[in-house]
């Protein structure tokens, strides 16, 4: 009797179990730290790798490295154009991270494509910096290279060049150097356990983010009720 116990016990496992762990190693294989996880190009074939592909040869003329091609949490759901993916690649000496990106959204006439990159540096006093072609008004990132306090962002249009941002990361970058205590530096990610804990510790500055207060109900109109969510 015990026996037949046993062995219906390990048939539940291979069949229920085995799937799970399944899946969670995979997600370890996969680089999975609290969220970012890695992940291949060629499962993005709905969006323009070819961006992918000259942004990083463009960086990699300039002495940048790859460190990986990653999800960070928000980016996986599915929608007009949520579902992308970051290509991240580290300068020569680790302080500044230059990162790829595609959005797309809508159809038809009101169709949106467009091809961003942004350069990125955490400073040891925990402020970060970070420079990007996103602004747009049909550009709606939600938290992707948003500004907070202790964030800092200076946006510029999507026609600007990988030239003309990296100059003026780098710009900022020596200011805030001159102008700060001494000691300070930026923080070297030279790796994906650095790139993922620098996202994370900017994650949660974002966090932090006064929240927009809640527009006023029309009278007798209670939560749930009225025309729909207003999303945007």
């Amino acid at each position: 009797m015990h026996i037949i116990f046993i062995i219906i016990i390990v048939i539940l496992l291979l069949l229920f179990g085995y799937p799970w762990l399944k899946e969670k190693l995979g997600g370890l294989a996969g680089g999975d730290e609290g969220g970012y996880r890695k992940v291949s190009a060629d499962d993005y074939a709905h969006l323009s790798l070819d961006h992918y592909d000259r942004g990083e040869r463009w960086l990699v003329s300039r002495s940048f490295a790859r460190l990986a091609d990653y999800q960070i949490p928000g980016l996986e759901e599915e929608g007009v154009h949520r579902r992308t993916f970051l290509r991240s690649l580290v300068g020569e000496e680790g302080g500044i991270v230059g990162s790829l990106a595609w959005y797309a959204a809508g159809e038809g006439d009101t169709k949106v494509a467009l091809g961003l990159m942004a350069f990125e540096t955490e400073l040891s006093d925990g402020e970060f910096l970070i420079t990007s072609n996103t602004d747009a008004e049909e550009l709606k990132l939600g938290d992707l290279w948003a500004s907070a306090p202790g964030v800092r962002v200076i946006r510029r249009p999507p026609s600007t060049t990988p030239s003309q941002l990296l100059l003026e990361h780098q710009t900022s970058l020596r200011e805030r150097l001159a102008k700060g205590e001494k000691g300070l530096e930026p923080l070297s990610l030279t790796d994906w356990e650095a790139l993922t804990s620098s996202k994370r510790r900017m994650a949660a500055l974002l966090a932090l983010r006064p929240q927009k207060p809640a527009p006023p109900m029309a009278p007798g109109q209670g939560p749930g009720s009225g025309p729909g969510l207003g999303l945007g």
